[in-house]
């Protein structure tokens, strides 16, 4: 509406015309004020004037024009200001204000009025537009009626003719929009009755426990029921989708239901060609459908590869020989393990069986006094079981600390220590008892406790003065820190008479770091440094000589090269106490001793003293050097190179592990041969750790290693020695590692290829056969529990055939009673799939052996009585082992073998296609197929067709689908079945 008050101007005056009085001049839609009156001698004066001056002419007219603008606005202001502008249209007559000149009086009460009655009619019909939307939903409204009421409340009491014409046109053009809406609200409540009526036709004709087939009938009868109610096929097919998609995400994604769009009628049409412009809407949900389950699926296996993880785990370490390539392959799929990962269960159960093995053979090595020739952790595993029930033991006494009475603490402390030193000396093992090195570990803190000593830390230093007779063991278990607080500990509290708190204080207090750094002034002081030069000299002679080389180097006497460890020994003395000046001159000499004991060892064969890698001292590594010497002095002796009164020395080359093997005589040296340390130990542990045979195998699969032949089958111990002695060498194993994951990877993922391409996952459960209802619930329960539940109450079965069992329940669908078979003259079923008909010969048998009365079975075979779920669950299972036997002799007959390289799965699903067609034989050429590895033949080959309502020959793609998804593993087989019964 065009608000614009149109003013004209004032005309010019003329001499003859007749007085004009002031009027309102009312014309519809166009309401313009009429110039006020002027006097016909003051006109006849401006005319005058105008003729004689026309540049006052033009000072008159912009003088009158700004004295009429101004009246405008203070009448504008003034219809403005009112509160309730249709009220005061009626109300008192309009007073002009003193400040407006009289000739502009009627002008200013026009131009109030005529802005009033605007103001009043914008009012009006926004409130006429308000009221529409409050009252249009009203049950009677109409709203003709409507405008009719509010066209005469609105000019009910107007007198003037401008301020009607200005109100009607105000409610003509509300009442041209208001009717306009209305029909527009009409038109789309009718559309959403109509909609509304469609999804309940949809909703009432729709739902999950219908089949894909009745689901597709009943979506186009839903397009028929539009028609009668003149729905567009788009819109009725709008709420079909609508439906579908709420089933969907009911069911928790079920992407199959969006196949009723792509089924045809009787005359070939589909919902989606009905409704083109749906197509991408329907793709859409389908995707989120499909996404929606998957996830699902995902998400239910998450527990269960958990499970798998830690059940899988337990065996490697409980019983490796079980977990086998054939094992591994049945966990390897979708959801669940890599093939990778199943590979390297399978090599660490090799690694397992070879470690039990050798633990085995350790134990009794025990008793030889051999432990010391096996690798740490084989060592580590037999003194636990050796002295790990008296290490607890004793332990267990100091648990109550102040209350054991130090009579009982020592006598248990010193049993303790016999038995480590008897169990070290028995064995000749090299490596301590793990469990109590953690024990002293946590007992001998870094930091002192506020309370004082614990029972544990008081336990550690008992032992470690038992142990002090025997400084050799004492130092496997007691090194750095805990040796020295400990030692510093057992001199206050036995040598100074202190009591446990005040030695366990000093002992701290000596070790730390104000202590140390205290000490460090005496490296400069001359009596400090005379001392350390005379306890360097006396190191080696006297009763420090004799403590040296008995039993702190475990020499068993002095060397005959003395002089040359004694220098070492000295020289040792004088950089320790130099760079410790903290200890006191008996703990610098056991320092050093210990050292010693670090750095040579005794070669028995020559009575010499040969120096070794710095931590690698130990009785078999002199029993190495002792060997070595001895087969050397026979070779050379046999090639006359070793005069009478000749040794062999061993002299290091620096600090490289290696020695030049020299031949002495007199004065006389000659090298003969240069060898590392590393070969003298690898040369011992082959010597000792392996028999003849052994050797003899190891060494042909050395030859086979670098000649690039597969060795991928060596067996596990043999390959575990040959590692653990080094008879193999890093490449050699790391050769031997690339063919054994090949060859299990290629056992994993290889053998036949019974592919039958990637799974939708879609209709897994049947809900109906025929015209009989399945119930899709028992039939997953059923399955699962045929598939991964235990055999209680049931005849025990091979892997496959339970599988087969559970993938036949999940193909048929689970019935009780017995019904039509859909096929013609095929007879009556009963539970999953199986055909009275067809097993006549043995249903009586079969029916009583799964727990039927024999009573009861006329009544189940007629139909009267039901199976219960356990007996229809064990019926499947026990006649898929008859198709077993049939299924696997064709197997044989087709290919010697080919049966036996079929992993569980894979047999499951031929025996299902047995099953379900009644005839083991009938697939003879699939057999074939698979023997020569053609997939694709097989594939065409293994196709099972079924006889739809239509009469028509239709291949059972819903079965293909089943088999495939049983091929992606058996987590895989258990997500499907546990989603879809959800």
């Amino acid at each position: 509406m065009n608000d614009t008050q149109n003013l004209t101007p004032r005309p010019q005056l003329q001499p003859s015309q007749p007085p004009i009085r002031s009027q309102v001049v009312a014309r519809v839609n166009a309401h313009d004020i009429a110039p006020e009156a002027v006097s016909p001698d003051v006109a006849g004066l401006l005319h005058g004037l105008q003729a004689l001056n026309p540049e006052l002419q033009k000072y008159l007219t912009a003088s009158h024009n700004e004295t009429r603008d101004e009246t405008f606005k203070q009448a504008d202001a003034k219809a403005y200001k009112e509160e309730h502008p249709r009220d005061a249209l009626t109300g008192a007559p309009v007073a002009v204000p003193s400040d407006v000149p009289p000739a502009f009086g009627e002008l200013y009460r026009e131009r109030f009025k005529h802005t009033l009655a605007q103001r009043s009619a914008l009012q009006v019909a926004g409130d006429v537009t308000a009221q529409y939307e409050n009252q249009k939903d009203l049950p009677d409204f109409n709203v003709e009626t409507f405008l009719a009421d509010q066209r005469r409340t609105a000019l009910t009491g107007l007198q003037d003719p401008s301020q009607v014409a200005i109100m009607g046109a105000h409610l003509d053009e509300v009442t041209q929009r208001i009717k306009a809406a209305d029909t527009s609200r009409l038109v789309a409540r009718h559309e959403s009755e109509r909609k509304q009526t469609m999804a309940e036709i949809a909703s009432n004709g729709m739902s999950l426990d219908q089949s894909p087939e009745e689901l597709a009938s009943k979506a186009h009868w839903i397009i028929d029921q539009g028609a009668t109610i003149q729905v567009h096929p788009e819109t009725a097919t709008k709420a079909v989708l609508q439906r579908i998609a709420s089933m969907s995400e009911q069911a928790g994604g079920k992407p199959e239901l969006f196949d009723v769009f792509d089924a045809p009628n009787a005359d070939g049409r589909t919902l989606r060609i009905l409704a083109p412009d749906l197509s991408e809407a329907i793709d859409a949900h389908k995707r989120h459908a499909a996404t929606q389950r998957d996830q699902r699926m995902h998400e239910a296996t998450e527990g269960d590869r958990y499970t798998t993880r830690v059940k899988l785990d337990k065996l490697v370490d409980e019983n490796p020989a079980a977990v086998t390539e054939d094992y591994i392959r049945d966990y390897v799929g979708k959801n669940s393990l890599s093939a990778e990962q199943g590979a390297a269960y399978v090599n660490q159960a090799r690694d397992r069986m070879a470690k039990k093995a050798l633990e085995n053979e350790a134990l009794s090595a025990y008793d030889a006094g051999m432990l010391g020739r096996y690798e740490p952790d084989i060592q580590k595993k037999v003194m636990e079981a050796k002295l790990g029930p008296a290490a607890t033991a004793a332990w267990r006494v100091f648990a109550d600390g102040a209350n054991v009475p130090e009579a009982e603490r020592q006598s248990t402390i010193q049993a303790l220590s016999e038995q480590i030193i008897q169990a070290h000396s028995k064995s000749r093992a090299s490596i301590p008892m793990e469990a109590l090195t953690r024990l002293v570990g946590t007992s001998v803190t870094s930091m002192p406790d506020q309370q004082g000593p614990s029972s544990g830390f008081l336990a550690s230093a008992a032992l470690y003065r038992a142990l002090s007779g025997s400084p050799q063991y004492r130092d496997l278990y007691f090194k750095g820190e805990a040796d020295d607080i400990l030692r510093v500990y057992n001199t206050q509290a036995y040598d100074f008479g202190r009591d446990s708190k005040t030695a366990y204080e000093n002992a701290y207090m000596a070790n730390s770091p104000e202590a140390k750094a205290s000490a460090v002034k005496r490296q400069s002081d001359p009596a400090f440094l005379k001392e350390v030069e005379e306890t360097a000299k006396k190191s080696v002679t006297g009763s420090a000589m004799f403590r040296l080389w008995g039993g702190a180097l475990g020499m068993n006497g002095r060397p005959k090269n003395d002089l040359e460890v004694g220098d070492w020994t000295a020289q040792k003395v004088r950089e320790f106490w130099k760079a410790n000046p903290q200890y006191s001159k008996d703990e610098v000499m056991a320092k050093v001793e210990s050292m010693a004991r670090d750095n040579w060892v005794m070669d028995a064969t020559t009575r010499r003293a040969v120096r070794v890698p710095s931590g690698q001292g130990s009785e078999r590594a002199g029993d190495a050097f002792s060997d070595l010497t001895q087969s050397y002095s026979a070779q050379l002796e046999k090639a006359g190179e070793f005069p009478s009164g000749s040794y062999i020395r061993y002299q290091p080359v620096g600090d490289t592990g290696v020695y030049a093997v020299k031949v002495v005589n007199g004065v006389s040296e000659k090298t003969k041969d240069h060898i590392s340390f590393a070969d003298i130990m690898r040369r011992y542990d082959v010597k000792t750790n392996l028999q003849p045979a052994e050797a003899q195998q190891l060494y042909q699969v050395v030859k086979d290693i670098r000649a690039g032949k597969d060795v991928s089958m060596i067996d596990p111990v043999l390959l575990a020695k040959g590692k653990s002695t080094g008879y193999l060498t890093s490449t050699d194993v790391g050769l031997l590692d690339v063919q054994q994951h090949k060859a299990t990877m290629a056992k994993l993922t290889g053998g036949p290829a019974v592919d039958l391409g990637k799974p939708t996952g879609d209709n897994t459960l049947e809900v109906s056969r025929g015209s009989v209802r399945v119930d899709p619930k028992l039939t997953a329960r059923t399955a699962l529990g045929l598939a991964f539940g235990d055999d209680s109450g049931s005849v025990p079965s091979a892997d496959h055939v339970k599988l087969a069992a559970s993938l036949a329940t999940v193909r048929e669908g689970v019935v009780l009673s017995a019904y039509s078979d859909p096929a013609r003259g095929a007879g009556l079923n009963i539970g999953a799939g199986y055909n009275l008909k067809g097993n006549a010969s043995t249903t009586a048998a079969d029916l009583q052996a799964v727990g039927v009365p024999p009573n009861r079975i006329e009544d189940i075979k007629a139909g009267k009585a039901a199976l219960t779920p356990e007996q229809a669950k064990w019926l499947t299972q026990l006649t898929m082992r008859r198709v077993d036997e049939r299924v696997k002799k064709v197997a044989e007959g087709v290919k010697p073998g080919l049966w036996a390289s079929l992993s569980a799965p894979q047999k499951a699903v031929m025996l299902d296609v047995a099953y379900q067609t009644g005839d083991a034989g009938q697939y003879r050429k699939a057999w074939a197929a698979l023997a020569k590895g053609d997939t694709q033949a097989f594939r065409s080959e293994l196709r099972t067709y079924y006889t739809n309502q239509q009469g028509q020959r239709t291949e059972d793609t819903r079965a293909l689908d089943l088999r495939a998804s049983l091929l992606q593993g058996l987590p895989a087989w258990k997500a499907r079945l546990s989603v879809a019964s959800q």
